[in-house]
């Protein structure tokens, strides 16, 4: 089945349905008793219009996944927790910028929510 926009999934799991104009992509929504923590493939379509979507159901608290030519880095300054992945261009300013919400994420590592 095809999505069109947002749409619950499972209880507690929702896709942002399709976003991007060149590049399409989904991203994961994980509601959870802390908030909402966004899964990520590469996020062509911009950090802050999937933290938009994944607004309109509860509060932002973090993002996981890849980063793909992340320029508008000022849409993370409320989460408290951002996981950047493989693709994740900018780093060592997300790094610098977010010191004590980065976190470094590759395959294998576990991260509790």
């Amino acid at each position: 089945n095809e999505i069109n926009g947002m749409c619950k999934i499972a209880e507690g799991v929702y896709s942002t349905g399709e976003l991007g104009d060149s590049i399409k992509e989904q991203a994961l929504l994980l509601d959870t008793d802390k908030g909402i923590y966004i899964i990520s493939g590469c996020a062509h379509p911009g950090l802050s219009a999937i933290i938009e979507v994944a607004s309109s159901i509860g509060n932002v608290r973090g993002i996981i996944g890849g980063l793909h030519d992340c320029q508008d880095i000022e849409a993370m300054q409320d989460l408290e927790l951002i996981g950047a992945g493989h693709c994740t261009s900018n780093i060592d300013a997300i790094k610098e910028k977010y010191k004590k919400s980065y976190v470094h994420i590759e395959a294998g590592y576990r991260i509790t929510i």
